[in-house]
């Protein structure tokens, strides 16, 4: 029996460790020791951690709710879209591999929507383990798919149709949890990926927008070359003036006017060679 209970303003679940009134240790416990262990000690992200409280010589299983709302409350009745549906399903496919790689039961998660919380400030769903619902998985997907098909509102249809669809594939022989949701995954990205028709007009906005930006930025490129080859041309004509009276402003003069000659030849270059640049995108 699954309890909902308030302790110093803190909201909690509470559930009897032993299936017997929470008493008879001659009955399996909801989990192993080595279970309670790590979700009390571990953080497994999307998990919920859990306490033991002794009360009146019975063990009581106390899950910290606080800051968390059901998945029923999250998903009204009529809220229902497939960006929700299937970040649900991403979500819990990342589950069942941390349960994996913990060496968890992934039968053990409670997939009662009642009982699987959405930490609204994390982004994330909380999911319980450890709770007296140890029926088959298939009957818990089962109960999870009715629950979105009877909150799925009638506009989405083609959601509707398909969730009507995977409970065919939970009659099939060799279903296998894992297999199943990476199916539901990769529906989303192939109806993504052909609903995606919009987005070479978003690359083609992208590309106009940095020729744009090339052409802003090779413009002040040429004006700065242009007036440095100006300045140069002019100081070789003033250095010209004085040849007469010391050789080295020859020298000077010869230079600046060779640095302002390279300027412009390499101006010419960089401007013939964008042009062709831009007329080739």
């Amino acid at each position: 029996m699954i309890e909902k209970v308030t302790e110093m303003n803190l909201n909690y679940l509470k559930i009897p460790f032993y299936q017997m009134n929470g008493q008879d240790v001659d009955q399996n416990p909801i989990m192993t020791e080595y279970e309670y262990t790590l979700l009390e000690n571990a953080g497994i992200p999307g998990i919920a951690k859990v306490s033991k409280q002794l009360e009146e010589g019975k063990v009581f299983l106390m899950y910290s709710i606080s800051s968390y709302i059901s998945l029923e409350e999250k998903i009204a009745k009529g809220c229902l879209n497939k960006e929700v549906f299937f970040d649900f399903f991403k979500q819990l496919i990342k589950m069942y591999e941390n349960i994996q790689l913990y060496l968890l039961d992934f039968n053990s998660l409670n997939l009662n929507p009642a009982y699987i919380f959405y930490d609204e400030r994390k982004k994330q769903y909380v999911f319980l383990i450890g709770t007296a619902d140890r029926g088959s998985i298939l009957e818990k997907f089962e109960n999870l798919l009715t629950f979105f098909a009877d909150i799925c509102p009638i506009e989405q249809q083609e959601l509707l149709e398909y969730i009507f669809e995977l409970f065919g594939s939970l009659s099939e022989s060799n279903f296998e949890a894992h297999a199943f949701l990476k199916y539901i995954l990769k529906y989303k990205f192939e109806d993504s990926k052909n609903e995606g028709d919009t987005k070479p007009v978003v690359l083609e906005e992208e590309v106009v927008l940095n020729n744009e930006s090339d052409t802003e930025l090779e413009t002040k490129k040429n004006i700065s070359s242009y007036l440095i080859s100006v300045v140069c041309l002019v100081l070789a004509v003033f250095f010209a003036f004085f040849v007469e009276y010391e050789f080295k402003y020859c020298v000077v003069g010869m230079t600046l006017g060779l640095l302002a000659t390279g300027f412009m030849v390499f101006q010419v270059y960089s401007t013939i060679e964008h042009k062709r640049k831009s007329q080739s995108t």
